[in-house]
């Protein structure tokens, strides 16, 4: 769509493509500057990078975990951290040591869960991250009452074995790519559920378990936002979609949620 940028106007009030409809218009490159900058805002405010007192490059500090999932947001993730993690000029010199995690939580096997860890590792070894863990868990337990206690369960168990993985790897932090409409999500289904106890570490940007302090990054950005971002910056051919997300029909709370927060953010007032 041809438009003028609300952002930068353009040269002199040049029409250029807008990728961003919403805030008046956005061109591709104030678009694209805009998601960095949100992250970007995000790590700085509640300080999620631990402090190197040699700067890039320094051994002192304890590790960070990304935890991806395949998913879009944490792939986007990926991207979006790197500028911040590595140096410019020499990208083996490094803030702190990094480490890709990917934890996957399923009812049963998945037929191309080989292909698309192949593709988890390739992508991540693109961006220049070369400690990548695979691993894969299912989860199993006696009282699954509905589907909603299912996916509760599975969220306290990726969190645990994060947790376990995070110590393996001499690492402190954990990075998670929940972005706003995942949080709105997580916040509608507590509410729902009766967990209301649950909400602060469903919407927290920040919170501890164990020894591991767990940070979120991509709180500012919505789906929306992150699915534009991909597309533009060809993320797209490596992200999975997980089953259980509201694409894939099943129409769990967690989807029903989903799909509610994500018709606010269109303005769909009626919702």
């Amino acid at each position: 769509e041809m438009g003028v940028c609300r952002k930068c106007q353009g040269d002199e009030g040049e029409r250029r493509v807008v990728v961003w409809t919403a805030d008046g218009g956005r061109c591709r490159v104030c678009f694209v500057d805009s998601v960095f900058a949100a992250v970007r805002v995000a790590v700085g405010r509640a300080a999620m990078l631990p402090p190197s007192r040699y700067g890039f490059g320094g051994d002192e500090a304890r590790g960070i975990l990304i935890a991806v999932s395949g998913g879009l947001s944490s792939m986007a993730m990926l991207y979006l951290l790197r500028p911040m993690l590595f140096a410019r000029t020499d990208p083996s010199r490094r803030r702190c040591p990094v480490v890709v995690a990917h934890i996957c939580a399923r009812n049963g096997p998945s037929d191309n869960g080989e292909r698309h860890l192949l593709e988890l590792e390739k992508f991540a070894h693109t961006l220049g991250f070369d400690q990548v863990v695979l691993s894969r868990g299912v989860v199993r337990h006696r009282a699954q009452q509905d589907q909603s206690d299912d996916e509760f369960m599975q969220e306290e168990w990726i969190l645990d074995s994060l947790v376990e993985v995070a110590n393996q790897c001499h690492c402190e932090r954990v990075f998670l790519g929940s972005n706003a409409t995942r949080l709105a999500s997580n916040l509608v289904t507590a509410l729902v559920t009766g967990r209301g106890n649950a909400v602060p570490v469903s919407i927290s940007s920040t919170f501890c378990r164990s020894n591991v302090t767990f940070f979120r990054p991509m709180k500012d950005l919505t789906g929306r936002q992150l699915c534009r971002f991909a597309v533009i910056q060809d993320i797209m051919p490596y992200v999975v979609v997980d089953p259980h997300t509201i694409l894939s029909g099943q129409r769990t709370l967690g989807s029903m949620s989903t799909e509610f927060v994500l018709r606010l953010q269109d303005d769909k007032v009626r919702t």
